[in-house]
Parts: C-alpha cells; structure tokens; sequence
C-alpha cells in the first residue's frame, strides 16, 4: 500500500469478472470490513510491505521534508528496524552510482499472490534532493525515473514476473473520478503523467503514485494510475483480472479512492467533519457490503501517544481568529503572509522574514486557536534561523521563485515588483514605507532553518556560509504560537493580505515568463 492505494489481483477460471461476488481480504489497518480472508489474491496484502523509500515522509507535496532525521544514515538506522523490504530502486550513491549498502532496501521485489508473481518497482520523485534537508541527501543521486523503471521492469519479467507494478513517491493531481479514461480535469504536466508517457506501452502494467498529497484514479498514457491523497484516510485501488489456465491478463479497473471511516452520513459515503452539523444521523459505515471497522490492534498501539498528545493538542493558544485564514502554497496568501508577519515580530533586530509556501499544510480555523490547529498548519521541526544577505541576492531568490511552479515565497518588511526587461525578470524590493532597497544594502533575514540548508533551491550557498547563520533554540511553530498570543482582537484575514495590495507584484501567473525579444 502507498498512501491509501492497494492493488488487487483476482485469477478467474475463463469467465468475466464480477466485482459484486468479490471479497475484500484486507484493508486499511485502522479501519478495514470485517470478514473471513477469500481465496481471492490480494496484491496490497503483500505490496504493503514493499514501500517506496523516501528521505522524508510522505511534500508533498512539498513540505513533508521539513525537518528530516539528521545525517549520520538515519535511512540506514531506519531500515535495520524494517521487517520488509524498503524499496528505492533510483536512489544510489553519488560518488559510485551503487545503490545505498543499507539492510532490507533493494530496487525490487516480487511477491506471489493468487498464484501470480507480482514485481513491484520503488522509486522516489526526481525532485528529492531538493525537497528534503540537503546534509541529508548530500552523499546521495536520484537516477531518472523513466530510464531506471525500464531497466528495472525488464529485470523483473525475465525473473518471471506476471504483472510490474511501480510504487513511486511521485504524483500529479485529477478533480474528476467519475471516468477513469476521461483525463480533462488531470494535470497534464505532472511528475507522474510525465512518467507515464515517456514508457513504453506494456512496458508496466500499474502505477501507485503519492507525493502530491492529491486523487489520480485514471488511465495516463495506457497506463492505469492510483493516487489516494493523503495520510491514509482514503482508499484506492487497481483491480487485475486474469483467466486461471493460461494466466492471461483479462482487465484492469480503477477503482476511485474514498474515505474510509467507521460511521457516514446517512445515505452518503461522506465521514468528513465538514459533514457535521446539528440534527446530522450517522450510519455503519461499509465499503462493497463489508462493514468497515477499525483495527482493534492498531487502537491500542496508538492509545497512549494519543492519549499523551490529546492534552497539548487541545490546549490554547491565547489567539482568536475572526475567520478562517486561507493558505495558497502557490499563490500570495492571507495565511503566509501572516505567518512571515509573526516570523519577523518575534526576531529582534531582523529586517525582513520569509517562508516557503510548502511548509505551511493546513488552513487556520475561525474561533479560538488550539495548538493542535497550528500543529496541523505548520506540522515541521524547524527552527528559525537568521542570516545577514545582500538585497541583490534575496531579489534573486524571489526572481527565481516566481519563475518555478514550486511553493510560493512569503515576505514581511518588505514587498517585491518583478518586471520583465527583455527576457529576464527582475525583481525590486521596497520597504513597507515604500522607499526601494537597493542592490548593495545589507538585510537582516529570518527563514526557516530547511531554506538554510538548501531547501528548494532557494537561497546560495555563499549566502548560508555557517559563520553567517544564527539557529534560534525555540521551534518555528513555537515562535508563531507565543507571537499570536500576543494578539490583541480577533485577527482578521484582511490584515495579512489585501488582494489590491499584494506583497508580491508580477506579471501574469507563476510560473512567470519573459518573452524573448
């Protein structure tokens, strides 16, 4: 399983597949139907213990790298404790071009179920190097997807394998489920459909995508794709029809992920606290006529940690938010700029703070904040970290982050115009008075100590020398908590972020492109 996505292999003896006579012989570990194991096979059963390894746990879409392990092969401490296989097929060493000598992690792995021999590839988004703590990929190189697959998946047929499945920790994003052949709402330039185009047909037979924290459930380029968002909360699959005698694959359906939960709106799948509301009537909840009940096992394993963060988790801040404060990881937004505005309130003598729009994960809510809505908005370790940089090269990382489609940069203290001269865009910093910073002059930054390290690229390496780098003690998150507790009034959204005032001023939309003359 990767996020949520299972897929299912069903032998068949010559007759057509019939998906109300199937069984479900496992599902999500916290909640699953309850009912005998079938003799149908089941390829999640098995695959769920080949996973994708990944530096970081599962940025998204970005931000899921904030705060990775130190180095020192936290990988390789992790992977002694695994019981399965960690798979990680376009990972290796950068100095040999050898895969990482950790135990259990390999390329491959192939499992039998249903009588079948199911290959499972794992590889890791080309953009890893970038999207984790760089001091903890320095020793190590993402080889390219599409060549490593192809290799790989050769590998595996001539070692017998009846179906090649990859598990990558790379994705895309689709707003329609209804069809899983009609692509229109899928982004057409994701990392996965990418992928997806640039391998040969019938070179893999299904895909297990994550990392975008979003929903594919479609055919990409003849390929059948599963993404189950985030978290495991949903739950998708991939379903292989084969006849028993000639071990022929007959079909494949994608089955669209849903949330899986122990009670529904009655009459709805839906078990999403934005379904709650006074007079609402809940119901069993089942999926295929199996009642869905969670894991008693797993219950108790997570008892007391849940019952140590339940306390924290409810505690208050001291802030009240007037209304819901929005995030944009791509976009300006109330949310982002209000975090800066905290950043650089709590960092005396600092001129200017600035974050990256991956690492800011949830909405704030209206109401009175707890901890544990500020943990959910800001869920990383970092620490902050300020630094002396000329205005030239702060202009430069605001340049470039416009022209990327990554997460957007937040700014406080100060404000950017970008203009396009000729082909190339150039950025122009202003105070809040107004008056323009020029090139040479000195600031004053607090960031986050992931831009520090590299982090997306953002900030030169000249500029993060460790003599020009001061880490805070406190957390991040802890300097936004005692911050918005200094708050007087119930905050606003409008008071980060007017939409005819933007903080960032540039032409058209991100990624921003200079025609050439």
């Amino acid at each position: 399983m990767l996020d949520g996505s299972w897929i299912r292999a069903r032998e068949l003896a010559g007759h057509p597949s019939d998906r109300s006579t199937r069984h479900r012989e496992r599902e999500p570990a916290e909640a699953r139907p309850h009912q005998e194991p079938s003799a149908t096979g089941v390829v999640g059963c098995r695959v769920a213990r080949c996973v994708a390894s990944t530096r970081h746990h599962d940025d998204g879409a970005e931000a899921d790298r904030e705060r990775d392990q130190p180095r020192g092969d936290p990988e390789e401490h992790r992977s002694r404790e695994a019981r399965f296989p960690l798979l990680a097929a376009n990972l290796v060493l950068a100095a040999s071009g050898r895969p990482p000598a950790w135990p259990t992690v390999r390329p491959t792995a192939i499992v039998r179920v249903a009588g079948l021999a199911v290959g499972v590839i794992g590889v890791t988004t080309e953009e890893t190097l970038t999207t984790t703590m760089p001091r903890n990929v320095a020793d190590l190189a993402v080889l390219p997807l599409a060549q490593t697959i192809l290799r790989e998946a050769q590998g595996l047929r001539a070692r017998g394998a009846d179906l090649v499945v990859v598990a990558a920790h790379a994705g895309g994003r689709c707003q329609r489920f209804e069809d899983e052949h009609d692509t229109s709402s899928c982004e057409a330039d994701s990392e996965i459909a990418r992928l997806a185009a640039d391998l040969p047909a019938g070179s893999i037979d299904a895909i297990v995508a994550g990392h975008s924290h979003a929903g594919i459930a479609h055919w990409l380029h003849g390929i059948p794709v599963i993404e189950s968002f985030a978290y495991g909360r949903e739950f998708g699959r991939i379903d292989f029809t084969f006849d028993a005698a000639t071990r022929r694959l007959l079909q494949r359906s994608i089955l669209a992920p849903r949330e899986i939960c122990a009670r529904v709106v009655e009459g709805t799948e839906r078990c999403d606290e934005d379904a709650i509301h006074p007079g609402v009537r809940w119901a069993p909840a089942a999926y295929e006529g199996s009642a869905v009940l969670p894991d008693a096992s797993i219950a108790r394993l997570i008892a007391p940690a849940v019952a140590g963060a339940k306390a924290q988790r409810e505690a208050l801040v001291g802030a009240t938010l007037a209304a819901p404060i929005r995030r944009a990881s791509h976009d300006e937004s109330a949310l982002g700029n209000l975090l800066v505005d905290l950043l650089l309130h709590g960092t005396p003598g600092a001129d200017v703070a600035m974050l990256n729009g991956g690492g800011i994960r949830q909405d704030l809510p209206a109401g009175p904040l707890t901890y544990g809505a500020l943990y959910e908005t800001y869920p990383f370790d970092n620490h902050p970290a300020v630094l002396t940089v000329p205005a030239h090269e702060l202009a430069r990382a605001v340049a470039a982050n416009l022209q990327r489609n990554n997460g957007i940069l937040s700014l406080a203290g100060l404000s950017a115009r970008a203009t396009c001269e000729r082909d190339q865009l150039r950025v122009e910093l202003r105070r809040t008075d107004g008056r323009t910073v020029t090139d040479g002059e000195l600031l004053r930054l607090v960031t986050s100590d992931f831009l520090i390290a590299g982090g997306d690229a953002v900030l030169a390496a000249s500029a993060t020398a460790p003599g020009n780098v001061t880490l805070g003690d406190e957390t991040l998150r802890d300097v936004l908590a005692r911050e918005l507790a200094r708050r007087r009034g119930a905050i606003e959204p409008r008071s980060s972020f007017d939409p005819a005032s933007p903080r960032l001023l540039f032409p058209g939309t991100r990624p921003v492109r200079c025609p050439s003359p």
